[in-house]
Parts: C-alpha cells; structure tokens; sequence
C-alpha cells in the first residue's frame, strides 16, 4: 500500500470515530466536559465523502486503462457496497419492522420517508449516487462544464428546500433539507478535484453552493439564517473544504509516524480499511446496548461502542464485505477471458 493509500485509510480512521462519537453522545445519558467535542463527529461523514471523491476517481483513472472499464467500474463499486446494505435493511425490516422493499428501492435515497429506514442510510445512498454519477461527471470535468452542473444541483437543493416536492412540511424534511445528495454533492466534487487537480473546479463549486446557498436562505427562510433547515448550501461548502484540510493535515503528519508511533499509523490504517461495516454495525450496537450505556459516562460508553464495533468488524468483515468483493472481481476476470 503506498502513503496515500494510508493517510487517506487513516482519515476514514478518524471519520468513522467521529461518527461514533458522536451517536454515542445522542444516546448517552450522563455527558461529560468533552461530549459537547463528540457534536463535531457529525462531520465524520462529510470526511468519509470528500474521501470517496478521491479514491473513486483515482480507481476510476486506473480502470480506464482496461477493456471494459465502464463495466468493470459498475460491477466493482456494486458489489463494494450493495450485499452489506441489503442485509442491512433486512436487519432494520426485521428490528422496526421497516417496509423492506421500500428500503432498497433505487430511487428510495431521494424519499424523505425511506431514505433512513435503514440507520445512516441516507450517507449510503449518497454514496451510491455519486457512484452512479460519476463516470458522467468525469466526461463533463474533462469538457469543462463544471459551472453547468455546479448551478443544476444547486438549484435542485433549493427546490428541495422550497418544499416544491412535498405538500407538507414534516419534521423529516428539513434533515432531508441538509442530507440529501444534492446539498451533500460538493463533498464529492472536492474529494474529486482535489486529486485531479483541478483547484478552480473547487472554487466554482465552493462559489456557487456558498452564494446561492447565502441567497435562497435570506430571500425565502432569512430566520433559519443559522440553521442547516431549509437550505444547507452555504454550509456543506465550508465543511467540505475543512474535511479536505483534514486530509492534508493526515497526509502531512502520516510519513513522521515513525518509531513507536508507527503502530498507530498501521493499526489506524488497518481498521480504516474496514469502515463501511464498522459504521453500518455500531448503529446496531448502540440500539442493543443502549440501556446499558446510558448508566456510564459518555467516555467508557464511547470506549465501549467502539471497542466492541471494531473487534467485531475485524470477525464479520470477511463476511459482510470481502465475500462479495471476492464474487465481483471473480465475475470481471470471467467477463476479462471471454
């Protein structure tokens, strides 16, 4: 594995942390001086995105040197991700008795009512998305047509915002207002760019979701100003941007893990290899142990949570991601000999 390889498996490594951190502080009971700290891990998924931006594309330029890259791209991120979510929402059909085909239909990510059946579903349908998406961004960057796509999406998120999609206005729909694919989508796009170094592609995005965020927001709900409700533009930019600096902070510090230090920098890339399960099970092991957590503190709850999520990451693993990537690369080396 080469050093970029490393320092961006040690970001997931702090992403999923923060996840963790900070729904064990939504479920917790007795907090500490540091839970108010545990809020920021929200933006662990924001992280996970920007990431996702830059090793897509990276594995997205390796495959074009291939017969069938287009396919073989599909067929890798379908199997990447797909089984572990379907088990998934089997999981969450059987626990909360969810409707499950509602759960894994295509277009269930852009429901404001099935897009979480499954528990932090929504950042997997945007991930899924993006995945689809992608190839299409890639020809449109390569044209420079950024700017058209930049507004597009941007529009699309305030529609959302207007409500123009919905005759009522549910509590659901302002999460929906700041989870959705289209206000999340510069995560990606930074991720992107960042790596095919394309700086001003960053700057048209950052513009065009800050400013056009800014002004929908004063124009239409100025009294949700400081809220991510009805209009989460201007604040998806921003974060998006610190989760690439974090990156860079990652990227700077991984090569001087030497030494001692040196097993953190192989244990935190070890398990940031493995986040995909770790953050669909610790949902499940918070739901499980929640009763039991809420007697602790917020530090050994945390402890405890992400203790048990990773040891029992390392044991599954094999089974709820590796399997399947295993069936799919077998099914491009068929397809590759014929």
């Amino acid at each position: 594995m080469n050093s970029r390889l490393i320092y961006l498996d040690i970001s997931r490594f702090f992403a999923i942390i923060g996840v963790i951190a900070v729904h064990v502080s939504q479920a917790a009971r007795h907090h500490s001086v540091i839970s108010p700290i545990a809020e920021f891990g929200r933006f662990g998924v924001q992280l996970f995105f920007v990431i996702s931006g830059a090793t897509v594309f990276l594995t997205y330029e390796h495959y074009r040197q291939k017969k069938n890259y287009l396919l073989i791209f599909y067929i890798k991120r379908f199997f990447r991700i797909v089984p572990l979510f379907i088990l998934m929402a089997a999981y969450y059909s059987y626990r909360f008795n969810n409707n499950f085909i509602s759960s894994i239909l295509p277009w269930s990510g852009f429901d404001p009512f099935a897009y979480n059946n499954i528990e932090g579903g929504w950042s997997i349908w945007n991930e899924m998305y993006f995945y689809l998406i992608f190839p299409f961004y890639y020809v449109l960057r390569k044209k420079n047509k950024i700017i058209f796509i930049a507004i597009i999406f941007s529009i699309v998120s305030i529609l959302i915002n207007l409500r123009l999609f919905s005759t009522a206005d549910f509590n659901i729909l302002k999460d929906y207002d700041y989870l959705n694919f289209f206000t999340q989508f510069i995560c990606f796009v930074i991720g992107i760019e960042h790596f095919g170094r394309k700086k001003s592609n960053i700057i048209i995005f950052f513009l065009t979701y800050f400013v056009s965020g800014v002004v929908s927001k004063l124009i239409f709900y100025p009294e949700y100003f400081y809220s991510a409700d009805y209009g989460s533009l201007y604040w998806t930019a921003p974060i998006a941007v610190t989760a690439l600096f974090f990156v860079q902070l990652v990227q700077y510090i991984t090569p001087r893990l030497n030494g001692n230090l040196s097993y953190f920098k192989k244990g935190f890339s070890y398990l940031g290899q493995k986040t995909y399960t770790s953050y669909m099970i610790h949902f499940i092991i918070i739901d499980i142990t929640g009763n039991f957590l809420e007697h602790l503190s917020f530090v050994v709850s945390f402890l405890i949570v992400v203790i048990i999520t990773f040891l029992l990451t390392i044991y599954i693993e094999r089974f709820t991601e590796k399997y399947w990537v295993q069936l799919g690369n077998g099914l491009i080396k068929k397809m590759e000999l014929k």
